[in-house]
């Protein structure tokens, strides 16, 4: 088959050698023609990316020295295009000597510099022999750019505009000068004397192309050329393209890797079509998974890290905080990169190949130290997603970068104080994870070193601060543990003194036992000695009774008288030792009480005292757990990333033993079940369940119900059912004609039914032992195909159509016609809603059992996967930044946000039981992300070589199922303990060594065998 020449340029001009090809501006030439011969000068203006430099380089240059307008006066025409640089007259100087044939001299930049017609007479003395010399100076716009950077650059600038507006004043010269300059810059000429008033004469504003002219672009290339275009797909490009004038070289970039995608794929005399454009992205993507694929062909991180800083390198900010190009000297570039000179070579060489053209100066022009590197077009900075998001890092570094300098010189005169966290966390983090250097900072602030030296005193201060606290706190927890022992001391003391109270109590109560047997002898007694009183008084009765009996007695009863007042003394004395006795027994009941009551509050002082030590001493073992128990979970992770760094050992027992140990230490200090480093680490030692049965991009994948079968499809045609334990027990499912054009998506049901979409927008009915049967037709690719049931079957495709179709009926219903492609679909598992992503950013929900729709998210990033959660609750969905969203269904709000991947999210599913999410992605990853603590990092496998298109669940959960661009299915395994079980049951040696533990663990942890204690 006849390999023709691509036609499309791509995303550079095209170049004088490219007027052949050159078509839809022919008006426009021959008008800037006319205006240039008037005036000696042209000002060609306009938007990034409407076309200035193609139409001077394809257009009017071709047109003067080919004297395509028969012009007498001017027939032999010499010229030299140049960027002015940081360096402009240097640069004009350079420009001159190469179509002059004589070398660069610093003679003629003398003259240039100080005579009035300094550009004239080194023209003039240069001998050029031609009618007329062209000079053209290209972005233009340069010159302001380079004159706010350095004061000095104000002046040169200046004198450069005056060389130029000095010649073109020159009245009947042969010098003719072109300009080309962003029209957002036009305010900036007044800044300069003379440039106003010579751009007001001479000025051209490019003018957007019409639907005409748009179609002559693309028609007629490709016809000289020999090839062909489906008319409605240049019908569908003019649409997509539109008038916006920055979408031209988009467009061209398009066609070309539209082209190269046709030779490489057509089919005898296949003209282009829509499948081809598709297959490279379209107007939307394909700039983008250009400049993806060519960063992903690097096969270590050291290219791709240089890539990053080359492109960081060569974006400036403008004072709207937005990414202009800033063109670099490569010398330059070598010390902002910190790289050696032929890898810098190799990374810029790829990104400036004839096939991509990304980077200038273009393929086969020599570089060397003073060789200007650029970024092509402004495009790449807007279309390519991994290349704004640097651009936004870079946005985001500079500032930091400046705050530190504005603190770092309060600091110096004293108007503030050194960073604290979070300021200071977040510088370092920037320092450790940016590696300034002297050159990268000079762009924004010369004061680098004063910065640095700011941010690593603070940080030095900081460690002292830490380390004062660390010996506080130690202070204070050796004071905790002593006032716990004193407290302990005293609960003792207090018992002791506990069991004298109750001692003393029981004292208190036999003396008050005492006391009141006493009292009770007393009142005895008084009795006695009152009823002697009452036999006393009755004598006395008796004794006067019977004095006149006789007095012979008188002498008797004076003495039983004598006897009884004695009698009554001793009585009353008796009853006053029997009161005092009362008194001495209540005193001594009340001290018995008091000395009980105190006794009681003793021992309550000494139980709160016990708890308060026992309190205090829980939170110290608390406490000193808890370090332990982190301390563990980071050697876990130390140790996991040890045995991943030794895993290429060729004797690799000891890093599996590490891996393993690892795991163990993190499971019993209750760490993250789906630890990154350890899952990684375990990952090492697995079967590589890799499987290559397509000769292509695997595209798709379904699972079916039990999740004991897969069947997966790809741009080679094939489908294929495979066995989930062992997928190299598989067979292939015939696809008949429809195989031709390749599977882009495929659906398995409950009873076994399969669809398939094809590129082409055929939606397939598939079967394990019949022929295929096509159900019907999508104007575009279909994108995404599901059974509702085992008789419905709806889908998605770029025509902007949601279809349902029942087997047995010749049309679909038409759920939905939108205006944008539709990339995504899914449907809940009762089968009642459907979610769609589309290009355009939005999403939308349609609840079938009453035909209601609902936007759940408008503009934006265009959403590559979507997935309802199992119990319906939730959605997820993925974009081309590589964002991943969950919504809440009922309410249709944004639940959470996951950010990792850094390209398309191509595939998401949730586990049955919606605890984890699992997604890949065009940065060639897949992610386990924990929804329950989702501050959680997530797993993060990345051993596919190229991009991930689906993945899928199998083995009851326990396994994921991927396809990539690679042509591999691969099986991982979900569950961390299988894994360290696998890897126990093929090491050889028992046990970790005491001199491996030592080294690797540490002498103060109790060495043990993690395997004995695997279950």
């Amino acid at each position: 088959m006849q390999n023709l020449t691509n036609p499309f340029p791509g995303i550079r001009s095209f170049e004088p050698e490219d007027d052949y090809l050159f078509f839809g501006r022919e008006r426009h030439i021959e008008y800037a023609v006319n205006l240039l011969f008037q005036t000696h000068f042209l000002a060609v203006l306009g938007s990034s990316g409407c076309g200035k430099s193609s139409l001077i380089r394809a257009g009017l240059i071709p047109s003067l020295v080919k004297n395509k307008f028969a012009s007498e006066e001017y027939n032999l025409w010499k010229y030299v295009m140049f960027r002015p640089g940081d360096n402009p007259i240097g640069n004009l100087n350079k420009a001159i000597a190469d179509i002059s044939g004589t070398p660069e001299t610093t003679e003629n930049e003398t003259v240039l510099r100080d005579e009035k017609n300094g550009l004239i007479n080194v023209i003039e003395k240069g001998n050029l022999k031609a009618d007329a010399v062209l000079i053209v100076i290209d972005q233009f716009e340069e010159i302001f750019r380079y004159s706010r950077q350095i004061a000095d650059n104000k002046e040169e600038t200046s004198l450069f505009v005056k060389i130029i507006t000095d010649a073109i004043s020159k009245q009947g010269g042969n010098v003719f000068i072109i300009i080309t300059m962003r029209s957002d810059f036009l305010g900036d000429c007044t800044e300069f004397i003379g440039l106003a008033e010579i751009i007001n004469k001479g000025h051209f504003l490019v003018p957007r192309m019409t639907k005409e002219e748009r179609e002559d672009a693309i028609l007629k290339p490709i016809k000289i050329c020999g090839g062909s275009i489906n008319q409605t797909l240049v019908k569908r490009l003019i649409d997509e393209v539109g008038e916006e004038p920055d979408q031209l070289p988009i467009l061209q970039h398009a066609l070309m890797r539209t082209w190269d995608y046709w030779m490489q794929n057509r089919l005898n005399n296949e003209e282009i079509d829509h499948h081809h454009y598709e297959a490279i992205g379209t107007v939307t993507e394909a700039l983008s998974l250009h400049a993806e694929s060519i960063f992903n062909e690097f096969d270590n991180d050291k290219y791709r890290i240089i890539t990053e800083k080359i492109f960081k390198a060569l974006t400036d900010i403008s004072s709207e905080n937005r990414g202009i190009r800033r063109p670099t000297h490569f010398g330059e570039i070598l010390t902002i990169t910190m790289s050696n000179e032929d890898d810098v070579l190799y990374v810029i060489d790829r990104f400036r190949q004839k096939d991509c053209a990304f980077l200038m100066p273009s393929f086969g022009n020599e570089i060397f130290e003073d060789s200007t590197i650029d970024i092509s077009h402004e495009s790449i900075m807007r279309i390519w997603h991994r290349l704004k998001e640097w651009i936004d890092e870079e946005i985001k570094s500079a500032e930091l970068y400046i705050r530190l300098c504005k603190a770092s010189k309060l600091y110096e005169e004293g108007k503030t104080g050194i960073l604290v966290n979070p300021e200071l966390e977040i510088a370092l983090k920037w320092k450790t994870q940016f590696h300034p250097n002297l050159n990268w900072a000079l762009r924004y602030n010369p004061s680098f070193e004063r910065a640095i030296n700011y941010l690593e005193y603070s940080k030095t201060q900081n460690e002292l601060s830490i380390l004062r606290k660390e010996e506080k706190q130690k202070r204070e927890l050796n004071r905790t543990k002593f006032f716990a022992i004193i407290l302990g001391l005293a609960s003792i003391v207090s018992l002791v003194f506990l069991v004298v109270s109750l001692n003393m109590k029981t004292k208190a109560e036999a003396s008050e036992k005492t006391a009141i047997e006493k009292e009770k002898i007393a009142i005895v007694a008084s009795k006695s000695a009152e009823e002697q009183r009452k036999e006393a008084l009755i004598q006395k009765k008796i004794s006067e009774q019977q004095q006149q009996i006789a007095d012979e007695q008188r002498i008797l009863t004076e003495e039983q008288k004598h006897f009884a007042l004695t009698q009554k003394d001793i009585a009353d004395e008796q009853r006053i030792v029997a009161i005092e006795q009362k008194k001495k027994a209540d005193i001594s009941r009340n001290e018995a009480v008091l000395s009980r009551n105190e006794a009681e509050e003793k021992k309550k002082e000494a139980i709160i005292s016990k708890n308060f030590a026992e309190e205090k001493r829980k939170e110290a073992e608390i406490s000193e757990a808890n370090t332990k128990r982190l301390r563990m979970l980071a050697l876990s992770r130390t140790l996991a990333v040890q045995s991943i760094k030794m895993s290429n050992m060729a004797n690799n027992e000891l890093p599996k033993l590490l891996a393993v140990q690892a795991y163990k230490f993190n499971i019993d200090n209750g760490g993250n079940s789906m630890d990154n480093d350890i899952y990684n680490a375990m990952l090492c030692y697995q079967d590589k369940n890799t499987y290559r049965f397509y000769k292509d991009a695997v595209r798709g994948i379904s699972v079916n119900n039990k999740g004991n079968k897969f069947i997966t499809c790809g741009d080679d045609g094939l489908v294929i059912m495979s066995d989930a334990i062992d997928p190299a027990n598989k067979s292939l499912i015939k696809t008949g004609i429809y195989g031709a054009s390749g599977f882009r998506c495929i659906s398995v049901s409950d009873g076994a039914k399969i669809v398939a979409g094809s590129f082409t927008g055929e939606v397939v009915l598939l079967s394990s032992d019949g022929a295929p049967t096509l159900i019907g037709k999508h104007n575009k690719t279909v994108n995404k195909v599901k059974f509702l049931s085992e008789d419905k079957i709806v889908s998605c495709g770029s025509d902007g159509q949601i279809l349902i179709w029942t087997l047995g009926s010749e049309q679909p219903a038409i759920l939905d016609q939108i205006n944008t492609r539709i990339l995504s679909l899914d449907v809940s598992k009762d089968n009642n809603k459907i979610v769609v992503g589309m290009e355009d950013g939005s999403m939308k929900i349609y609840t079938l059992n009453n035909s209601k729709s609902i936007v759940l998210s408008s503009k934006g990033k265009p959403i590559y996967s979507v997935a309802f959660s199992n119990d319906g609750k939730y959605i997820a969905s993925g974009n081309s930044s590589g964002q991943i969203k969950i919504y809440d269904v009922e309410n249709q709000k944004l639940k959470t946000e996951l950010i990792g991947h850094l390209s398309n999210v191509n595939d998401i599913i949730f586990k049955r039981d919606d605890k984890r999410l699992i997604t890949c992605s065009s940065d060639k990853t897949i992610r386990i992300w924990d929804l329950e603590n989702t501050e959680n990092n997530p797993v993060v496998i990345d051993k596919h070589d190229s991009w991930i298109y689906g993945v899928g669940l199998v083995s009851n959960d326990s396994k994921i199922v991927s396809v990539s661009a690679d042509k591999t299915i691969r099986l991982w395994d979900l569950s961390i303990n299988n894994m360290a079980k696998h890897i126990c049951s093929i090491i050889k040696r028992e046990d970790i060594t005491k001199e491996e533990w030592e080294k690797y663990i540490g002498k103060d942890v109790n060495k043990e065998s993690a395997c004995l204690k695997i279950k």
